[in-house]
């Protein structure tokens, strides 16, 4: 990866909110450094964007915090917060900021495709949606019917398979350190932290997907993901007429609406979905996606 310069580090200590972190320096010391210790945390930051293994085991730590919402003995009535240090969260949005803007080259699904995009025109989505609202209305110069089919998908960001997001970088040609930090953020060291009352049980998982929670990489690599499931659905229904094009899917962020004006294509659509959650883990919501 290309080095920052001092313009982008500041540009990112000052869009950086203060949120929690792991025990350590805070965001607001980062904010407040003198121009000298900018100057420091400049070159650190850019040997590290460099070589990734020169992160400090301590620098990549995650605490999780375990707050209770009812029964203290019962596991599955607390809600996780992840905590990750600073400079971590540093380094990460400046990955994000500059996988934002490459990824405009690549994703074939725009303007369609819009939400985490840097710089999406969201206005881009009025014309489809103003054009499908008159198509829905009912009389005799329309009397052509429109299905849209909205999609609502369950933890979406924590579900994002860490071996579809490697092969579609690497696909697009991502720089070897860009993989090797996804990497050892992936496998950072966890320490859990119960709350009083609670009877810890040590517990051994091996995480595949997801990212840390708040992580900025998440809506960067979840729109990567989400370009390739648009074209697959593209490929399967024909969508809906507007001017000398068709138009088959809407995206903002997380939110998938797929157009079509047969009937007959629906169970095609439903079946693409289906392969979509064997093969990624993905999971629809049945009772917010509708017809």
């Amino acid at each position: 990866m290309q080095p920052i310069t001092k313009q982008e580090l500041q540009r990112i200590l000052a869009s950086s909110k203060r949120g929690a972190s792991s025990p350590g320096l805070r965001m607001a010391l980062f904010k407040e450094l003198p121009p000298i210790a900018k100057d420091w945390l400049l070159e650190i930051v850019n040997e590290i964007l460099q070589d990734p293994s020169k992160l400090p085991e301590e620098a990549l730590t995650v605490h999780m915090i375990l707050l209770p919402k009812g029964n203290l003995q019962d596991l599955s009535k607390v809600r996780p917060i992840c905590m990750g240090t600073v400079l971590k969260k540093i380094i990460a949005k400046i990955i994000a900021y500059h996988m934002g803007h490459a990824i405009k080259t690549t994703l074939t699904t725009l303007p369609s495709n819009v939400g985490f995009i840097p710089e999406g025109e969201c206005h881009s989505l009025i014309l489809p949606l103003q054009m499908l609202f008159d198509l829905a209305q009912t009389s005799p110069e329309n009397p052509s019917p429109v299905y849209a089919l909205q999609l609502d998908w369950s933890g979406a960001f924590d579900r994002l398979p860490w071996h579809l997001t490697d092969v579609l970088l690497t696909h697009l040609g991502a720089p070897a350190t860009l993989l090797k930090w996804l990497e050892l953020t992936r496998h950072s060291p966890l320490y859990l932290k119960f709350p009083q009352g609670l009877d810890p049980h040590p517990v051994s998982y091996k995480q595949t997907r997801g990212t840390q929670q708040g992580c900025a990489l998440s809506p960067i690599l979840f729109t990567l993901t989400n370009d390739l499931l648009l074209r697959w659905l593209n490929d399967v229904t024909p969508g809906i007429p507007m001017g000398t094009q068709s138009i088959q899917t809407l995206a903002f962020a997380d939110d998938v609406t797929v157009l079509t004006s047969s009937p007959l294509t629906i169970h095609k659509i439903i079946e693409t979905l289906e392969l979509w959650e064997s093969l990624t883990g993905q999971v629809l919501n049945p009772s917010k996606t509708k017809l």
